[in-house]
């Protein structure tokens, strides 16, 4: 699934019963609404931890494309969020979150920026790689 940011909806994930890996491409830069992609992926894991008891999601990819601007305290929050839903007991199936970088987040913003950002998730035993192979 392709973010801009600028989506209204979210999307139904509940709809694929048996889906255990999923890939994000989230596009960083923001739309006229102000929101960039991390905030739908989060939007879609919120209103998912909200209509039923388990997801059956293991491995979760998150493609970050288009950093240009590093906000640390804004993109800490996000990422943070993101540690709180996926920490929820309905995604207790989780067991891999990769964040994979592009050459132009790595550019911008460096790969250490990345070390760290899912604590809650790595406590409970989760994997949080992180790479620049995009």
């Amino acid at each position: 699934m392709h973010f801009l940011g600028s989506s209204t909806t979210s999307i139904e994930i509940l709809n694929f019963v048996r889906l255990q890996s999923l890939r994000f491409k989230v596009n960083f830069r923001k739309c006229r609404t102000g929101r960039h992609g991390l905030t739908e992926v989060l939007r879609t894991f919120k209103s998912l931890s909200e209509s039923t008891t388990f997801c059956p999601l293991v491995n979760l990819t998150v493609d970050c494309y288009f950093i240009t601007k590093f906000d640390e305290k804004s993109w800490e929050s996000d990422w943070r969020a993101l540690d709180e839903v996926l920490s929820e007991p309905i995604f207790s199936s989780l067991r891999e979150v990769n964040t994979r970088l592009s050459n132009s987040a790595i550019t911008s913003v460096g790969k250490h920026h990345f070390i760290d950002l899912l604590p809650k998730l790595r406590q409970r035993g989760v994997k949080t790689p992180c790479s620049t192979s995009i």
